[in-house]
């Protein structure tokens, strides 16, 4: 446990950590006082001592069992759960990463698309996912194609000294917009069914904070897309404003790339991928 970790650990648990020092630190202290009680003829503080040992004993055996045998009933009946349900919410997961995957290349026009995986599916109705194999070579393959356009649109090399620097394209920017329309039911079920599954039942830190990270990459990267009507706006001006990409929001979409294999990698030994 480092350093960052033992802290933490001691915010969270400081006052039980207290409280549980003093009862272990009474115990000697209210009998050698209670022995040396007797040893002066006093008979009032003995007994007033021994019913604070007796306390102090209690509430040490009362944590030792709520901590050992009640939290490990609890651990077990939390894992018995798990197991009824973790192959599932495993497959709906990466079915929700494939479906991420296929609509952002689905997004784009067919001659910027990666050929292998362009489905005959309409983009609101795929019901398939890919094998893992697949998974990992499209995953790959768009993130390239993402860095590509970024290079091809960075030919003067504004985005290292501009951060927020951005490029006017139309096609790519109508591709994002598409992309955030198509991919909102897929975040909703990330929010609303994974993550509180992942928060109540699993064992797997790692995998819970990739999961998290996506959505807050996800939440953060649509709130910034501008939707697909307001590109329609009168004036040169405007109409060339709002086909504006920021390269952070591409930047952004490696970002989530790279988190959706991060997770299939997780969860890849634990589910059935046909």
């Amino acid at each position: 446990m480092n350093l960052k970790k033992l802290a933490k650990f001691y915010q969270e648990w400081k006052w039980a950590l207290i409280l549980l020092a003093i009862c272990i630190a009474g115990i000697p202290l209210t009998t050698i006082y209670g022995i040396q009680s007797v040893n002066w003829g006093n008979d009032f503080w003995p007994n007033a001592l021994s019913e604070f040992l007796g306390m102090f004993v209690e509430l040490i055996f009362g944590a030792i069992f709520s901590f050992v045998v009640i939290d490990k009933y609890l651990q077990y009946h939390r894992n018995v759960q798990w197991r009824k349900i973790k192959n599932l919410t495993y497959r709906n997961l990466y079915f929700i990463l494939s479906n991420i995957l296929l609509k952002l290349n689905l997004s784009f026009p067919k001659e910027m698309r990666v050929g292998a995986y362009i489905l005959t599916e309409d983009i609101e109705t795929l019901n398939d996912y890919l094998p893992k194999e697949d998974f990992d070579i499209f995953a790959t393959a768009i993130g390239q194609y993402i860095d590509k356009i970024i290079q091809e649109c960075d030919s003067d090399g504004i985005l290292a000294r501009d951060k927020s620097a951005s490029f006017v394209d139309e096609e790519i920017h109508s591709a994002l917009a598409k992309f955030k329309q198509h991919t909102k039911s897929d975040i909703t079920s990330v929010s609303s069914l994974v993550i509180p599954k992942l928060l109540n039942f699993s064992d797997d830190p790692v995998l819970l904070d990739n999961v998290i990270e996506l959505e807050e990459l996800f939440t953060s990267l649509m709130s910034k897309i501008n939707n697909v009507h307001r590109r329609n706006k009168i004036g040169n001006e405007e109409n060339s404003k709002s086909n504006e990409v920021k390269f952070i929001w591409l930047i952004k979409i490696q970002e989530i790339l790279t988190r959706i294999k991060a997770i299939a990698d997780s969860i890849e030994n634990d589910i059935d991928i046909d």
